[in-house]
């Protein structure tokens, strides 16, 4: 059985997941590389 989180636990969630910080995002792929890799998945059997 889970039990229902007190209030006290309820404030340290939201203060801990809730925030105005915004991480910094960095490309991983470029567009041309993931049409690449969607032929690639295509194309296996």
């Amino acid at each position: 059985q889970v039990n229902y989180p007190t209030v006290d636990e309820e404030i340290g969630v939201v203060s801990e997941t809730t925030g105005v910080e915004s991480p910094e995002l960095s490309p991983v792929l470029s567009g041309a590389e993931v049409l690449q890799f969607q032929r690639l998945v295509r194309a296996m059997p």
